[in-house]
């Protein structure tokens, strides 16, 4: 597979120094049909600390001192992921529970 060459070189950044998706990658991707959102960091409340998904993204973990993280969806509840730290994939309306003793910082990544 060939390199497009509309787009942007790999030398520019794909965020810009206030967390957005810069010019260049915006106008690209803009043209191939749809842009995602920026990266959100995610206020993290008393442990053990629910997120409900906005739409459909990740929801990536890291630091802090993470117990146990567990999903549910639809009639399902708290299938137990077995990690502590990573990505998590989610669809709209998903409840994400993290168990912690150290606040880890969370973000979420809209697809």
């Amino acid at each position: 597979m060939g390199v497009n060459p509309n787009a942007p070189s790999w030398a520019v950044p794909i965020l810009d120094g206030s967390g957005q998706m810069s010019q260049p990658w915006f106008g690209y991707l803009s043209q191939l049909g749809g842009v995602p959102g920026p990266i959100r960091p995610v206020t993290v409340g008393e442990s053990p600390f629910t997120y409900k998904a906005p739409y459909n993204g990740s929801l990536a973990i890291s630091g802090g001192t993470v117990s146990a993280v567990t999903i549910s969806r639809a009639r399902v509840s708290n299938v137990p992921l077995g990690l502590t730290s990573g990505c998590v994939a989610v669809a709209a309306n998903d409840l994400v529970t993290i168990v912690y003793s150290a606040v880890p910082t969370i973000n979420f990544i809209p697809t």
